[in-house]
């Protein structure tokens, strides 16, 4: 199984350069912020966490072999989150035990981590697609968003933004392929991983993408 070539996470582990680590940054605070909050923990304390994270981050991840089991650095990731956020309960004292062994010790381990592997998934296709809508033309995402994401007839999304039905279709499935890349890119597995960027996933992560544009605006 190939690797994509351009994966972040390969550029890092290959001595990445500056510019490597401000896109993981920019990538992954939100996501792993998300992966956080998943156990429960205010918004304030997860703010914390992730900053710790990424401390340990600095010092891992340019050690990290990066091999081809699927899902293998998402289980890493997550070893490393669960770890950091251990010891940061720990260090705040005995009262913040109790709220750990609440948030970290499920009652179904395996129900725990594909709950993790949902939500890792889920974030990075969210934040996917909000850098590909920033970096869209306005007409393109229309397009993309109203065939592809709501399931609207291709002439009929091209009536509305005067438009071929041709380009309409050009312009979803270009904008599709972008996310899938750009995702294989934010983590080689999802390379070959169809059902995290199927369309149902899409669709579900455009209506928050959505949601998030209009209480902006």
């Amino acid at each position: 199984m190939a690797i994509t070539r351009n994966s972040l996470i390969l550029r890092i582990t290959q001595g990445g350069d500056p510019l490597s680590w401000e896109e993981f940054f920019e990538l992954y605070q939100p996501m792993l912020f998300g992966m956080v909050k998943h156990w429960r923990i205010e918004d304030a304390d997860a703010s914390d966490i992730v900053q710790d994270v990424f401390v340990t981050l600095i010092r891992s991840l340019p050690q990290f072999e990066y091999q081809t089991e699927k899902g293998r650095f998402r289980s890493w990731l997550r070893t490393i989150v669960r770890n950091v956020t251990i010891d940061w309960f720990r260090r705040r004292g005995r009262s913040r035990e109790v709220t750990l062994n609440e948030c970290l010790c499920p009652e179904d381990p395996v129900a725990d981590e594909l709950e993790w592997d949902a939500a890792y998934c889920a974030q990075v296709l969210h934040t996917v697609m909000r850098i590909v809508q920033e970096e869209s033309h306005p007409t393109t995402w229309f397009c993309f968003d109203e065939h592809i994401l709501q399931g609207r007839r291709a002439a009929e999304v091209g009536d509305e933004c005067g438009l071929a039905t041709g380009a309409v279709y050009v312009n979803s499935s270009r904008t599709l392929a972008r996310i899938r890349r750009k995702c294989a890119s934010f983590d080689a597995d999802l390379a070959f991983d169809p059902e995290s960027v199927s369309v149902m996933n899409l669709r579900r992560e455009g209506d928050v993408v959505r949601e998030g544009v209009d209480q902006t605006t």
